[in-house]
C-alpha cells in the first residue's frame, strides 16, 4: 500500500471512529442513569483490530457504539474493561458478575473489512451461545456490522423486539437466515415414517414424531461440558455402558473420551490415550452383547496404513477387544437397516478399495459381512443411503471431488447435485510413495452425512456440514486448510434441486463432526456438533467444544 493510499485509509478510518463515538455519546448521555440491582450485566471486551496499520483507536468507537445499542433502560448494564490492567477475560467476567461476555475482532485488508464476534454466557467464554460474522467491501461497513451485532444480541439473548431497542440507524439483517421452505399447501403429509432409521443405531430409540414442534437454530449449551483441550477429530453417540441411554464419544488425534448423561448433566465415564493418528470414531453393537463397542479408525501417517482398533466397556473401564485392524470404519445411515457399521479396506496402491462391507462378528473376530450394492469409487467417509427424493426409493448421497453434495444412480452417475459446496474436512490421511519418500499425497476426509425424516413424509432430509474456507495454502502451505466459520444445514430435495431448508448459526472456526443424540433425556433427538476453535499445531493441542441444536423441521 503506497503512502497516499495509507493516508486516505487512515482518514477514512478516523472519520468512521468519530462518527461511531459521536453516535454513541448522543444516546449514552441519557442511557447511563443508575442501574437496577438486578440488571443484566454485559461485559464488552474491546475488539481486537487486525490491520497493516495501527488502528487500535477504533476500539473505543466500536465499544461505545455497541454499548449505546445494548443499553437503553435500567434493565441492562454494560461494562467495558481495560485489558491492559487485566487481560484474563474469564477473570473479568467473574469480577464484574457478567451475565454475558462479548468478544470480537475487526480485520481490515485493503478496502475490505471483516467483523467477527462471539457472545458467551457468564464466565463460560469457551462456550459461545451466539456467533457473528459479516464482511464488507468498504471500511464504513463496520458501522452496519456493529448495528447488526447489537440487533442480534438484543433480539436473541435479551428478548427485546426491534421496537423495544434503543433508537439507531437501520441495521443490516443478522448473518444467519433460515430460508423459507417450499410447501405444497394442497399436500397432506402422512402421519408416520416407517422407513426412517434410528439415528445412532440404538435399539431403544422411539420413532420420529410426524409433526414435531420447530426448535431454535441457536446453539444450546450441553450441561456438564466445558472447553475441551485438543482439536476434536470426531464425535459419535451410542449406548456404550448398556444402560439403555446413549453416551457421547469424542476423539482428538490421540485421546478418546466417553461421556454419559447422569443426573441431568454430562459427566466423563472413561478416557483412553494412545500414540495418536485417530481419524474417526463410531459405535455399534456388532458382537450383540447389549453394549455398543467403540470403533476407532486409526491411520498411521508414518506407515501409510490403517491400524484401527475396537474398545468396549467392561463395567468398570474401557478395554481393547481388537487391534491392528486393516479397516476404515464408519457408522452410516442405510435404508431399512438404520445406523449400520460398515468397513472398507485399503487397496494395493494404499488408497481406498472399491468394496464396502457391513461388518460382522464371526468366530470371535470382526470380519467382512455382506458386500453392499453401492456404486464403485465411494469412500466410507461422507456417504449415506436412503429415500431422499421419493418414499421407498433409496439413493446414495455423497460428496463429489469438488465438495458438492450429489445423489447417485445405482451405476454411480450423478442424478442431482447442490449448487453450493458443502463439507470441508479437517482430518486427512497421508500416502507416501515407497520409491519416492519425498512424494506425499494428502487426502482430506469429508464430514459425516446424516439422513433423518424430519416431517414424517417418508422422505429423508440430509444433514450436512458447511465449513467456509478462509484460506487455502499455496506453495509452502499448499497442503493445509483453514476455515473461518462453519455451520450445519438441513437439505431437502424439492422440485428440481436440493435446497437448504434450515441453517444453524455460524460457528467459529469449523465443525469437525456431528452426531444425532438425545442430549437431555427428553426422548427427542437433537444434533450435537464438535466445534474446533483452534487447530492443533506444533506447540499447541488446539481447543474445541460441543454444542447442541434442536432438529428444526420445515413448517
Amino acid at each position: 500500500m503506497n503512502r497516499q493510499k495509507q493516508l486516505r485509509t487512515g482518514k477514512a478510518i478516523l472519520c468512521i471512529a468519530a462518527v461511531m463515538s459521536v453516535a454513541a455519546c448522543v444516546f449514552s448521555l441519557s442511557a447511563r442513569i443508575g442501574y437496577a440491582a438486578d440488571a443484566t450485566r454485559i461485559l464488552v471486551v474491546p475488539f481486537a483490530i487486525n490491520a497493516a496499520e495501527d488502528l487500535n483507536y477504533l476500539q473505543r468507537g466500536i465499544t461505545d457504539m455497541l454499548t449505546s445499542r445494548l443499553e437503553g433502560n435500567s434493565d441492562i448494564a454494560v461494562v467495558s474493561p481495560d485489558l491492559k490492567t487485566d487481560p484474563e477475560i474469564t477473570t473479568l467476567a467473574q469480577r464484574t458478575n457478567a451475565d454475558y461476555v462479548v468478544t470480537g475482532s475487526i480485520t481490515i485488508l485493503g478496502d475490505s473489512v471483516s467483523t467477527d464476534a462471539q457472545v458467551a454466557k457468564g464466565s463460560a467464554v469457551a462456550e459461545p451461545v451466539l456467533s457473528f460474522h459479516q464482511t464488507g467491501s468498504r471500511h464504513a461497513d463496520v458501522i452496519e456490522h456493529i448495528n447488526a451485532l447489537a440487533v442480534m444480541i438484543n433480539t436473541r439473548l435479551l428478548d427485546r423486539s426491534e421496537a423495544a431497542q434503543p433508537d439507531h440507524p437501520d441495521a443490516v439483517p443478522p448473518v444467519l437466515t433460515v430460508p423459507a421452505p417450499t410447501v405444497d399447501q394442497k399436500a397432506t403429509p402422512p402421519t408416520a415414517s416407517p422407513s426412517a432409521p434410528m439415528p445412532s443405531g440404538s435399539t431403544s430409540r422411539q420413532p420420529a414424531k410426524a409433526t414435531p414442534e420447530p426448535g431454535p437454530s441457536e446453539p444450546m449449551q450441553l450441561p456438564g461440558f466445558g472447553n475441551i483441550k485438543g482439536q476434536l477429530n470426531g464425535i459419535t453417540a451410542g449406548d456404550v455402558d448398556g444402560n439403555g441411554i446413549d453416551d457421547i464419544v469424542t476423539i482428538t488425534a490421540d485421546e478418546l473420551t466417553v461421556y454419559q448423561f447422569k443426573q441431568d448433566r454430562w459427566v466423563k465415564l472413561a478416557q483412553y490415550e494412545s500414540r495418536g493418528d485417530f481419524i474417526g470414531v463410531d459405535t455399534a453393537d456388532v458382537n450383540r452383547n447389549s453394549r455398543q463397542e467403540i470403533f476407532v479408525t486409526r491411520f498411521s501417517q508414518i506407515d501409510s496404513r490403517v491400524l484401527s482398533f475396537v474398545m468396549e466397556w467392561d463395567g468398570s473401564a474401557l478395554k481393547r477387544i481388537a487391534t491392528q485392524l486393516p479397516w476404515y470404519f464408519r457408522s452410516v445411515d442405510l435404508y431399512e437397516r438404520g445406523r449400520t457399521l460398515v468397513g472398507q479396506r485399503q487397496n494395493q496402491d494404499k488408497h481406498f478399495a472399491s468394496d464396502i462391507y457391513e461388518m460382522k462378528w464371526t468366530d470371535g473376530a470382526y470380519a467382512a459381512g455382506e458386500r453392499l450394492a453401492l456404486p464403485r469409487g465411494l469412500s466410507v467417509f461422507g456417504f449415506a443411503y436412503g429415500p431422499v427424493r421419493s418414499p421407498d426409493k433409496p439413493e446414495v448421497v455423497t460428496y463429489n471431488s469438488d465438495d458438492y453434495i450429489q445423489i447417485l444412480s445405482p451405476t454411480g452417475e450423478e442424478v442431482w447435485a447442490t449448487t453450493e459446496k458443502y463439507g470441508g474436512g479437517s482430518t486427512f490421511v497421508v500416502f507416501t510413495d515407497e520409491e519416492q519418500w519425498d512424494v506425499q499425497d494428502y487426502i482430506y476426509l469429508p464430514p459425516r452425512i446424516h439422513l433423518y425424516d424430519m416431517d414424517g413424509d417418508g422422505v429423508q432430509e440430509i444433514l450436512a456440514v458447511k465449513n467456509q474456507y478462509s484460506f487455502t495454502g499455496s506453495s509452502v502451505l499448499e497442503r493445509q486448510r483453514f476455515y473461518s466459520k462453519g455451520r450445519l444445514e438441513w437439505l431437502k430435495c424439492q422440485n428440481v434441486g436440493i435446497r437448504s431448508i434450515v441453517q444453524t448459526l455460524d460457528m467459529a472456526r469449523f465443525i469437525a463432526d456431528s452426531a444425532l443424540v438425545d442430549i437431555d433425556g427428553d426422548g427427542e433427538i437433537e444434533v450435537v456438533a464438535a466445534v474446533v476453535k483452534k487447530k492443533r499445531g506444533i506447540a499447541s493441542k488446539g481447543s474445541s467444544y460441543l454444542t447442541g441444536f434442536n432438529i428444526f423441521p420445515p413448517e
